[in-house]
């Protein structure tokens, strides 16, 4: 992801368990250079970058989703926790999307109100990717069959109903 500050400067923004968030700076990709690291709650298993905003959302199990201010790659800081447990995030235009067990949280990145909450049955919402204006997810059941499903990132107000499903 690219500096808001310095645009040739690019960062990796990492979840490493249970050390937190880690911000290495790769600009020069050969020689990656660690510039901080950020002790969290809980086991980082996943982090989402609004770079408008200048914050990182860390998705930490059951210690919540973590919220850090970002805009000094040096010394980021932990502003606030939204109390959901969270095992996969992204955004997209705004928005924060968080997968909690079988739930898919819309989270507003400026205010971080929740906006709406859709229910999925099947199993636990294992990962998720954006493209194309598509949010798709993997749900995993308990013996270990997945589906993935698409739904349309609408105006980033409510979520869209499941559009398409495949089972893996």
């Amino acid at each position: 992801i690219g500096s808001t500050r310095q645009p040739e400067e690019q960062y990796a923004y990492l979840a490493t368990r249970d050390a937190g968030l880690a911000i290495v700076d790769t600009t020069q990709i050969a020689k990656p250079v660690l510039m901080s690291q950020l002790d969290l709650p809980g086991m980082a298993s996943d982090v989402a970058i609004d770079s408008q905003l200048g914050l990182a959302f860390v998705a930490t199990g059951s210690a919540g989703l973590q919220v850090v201010d970002i805009t000094n790659p040096g010394r980021p800081r932990s502003i606030r926790s939204i109390n959901i447990p969270v095992q996969a995030v992204q955004t997209f235009g705004g928005s924060v999307y968080a997968a909690s067990n079988s739930n898919l949280f819309l989270i507003d990145a400026a205010s971080l109100q929740i906006l709406d909450t859709m229910s999925y049955t099947g199993g636990t919402i294992d990962d998720m990717a954006i493209s194309g204006g598509q949010l798709y997810f993997v749900l995993r059941n308990g013996s270990g069959a997945q589906t993935l499903r698409k739904i349309p990132l609408l105006d980033g107000t409510t979520l869209g109903a499941s559009t398409a499903e495949l089972i893996l």
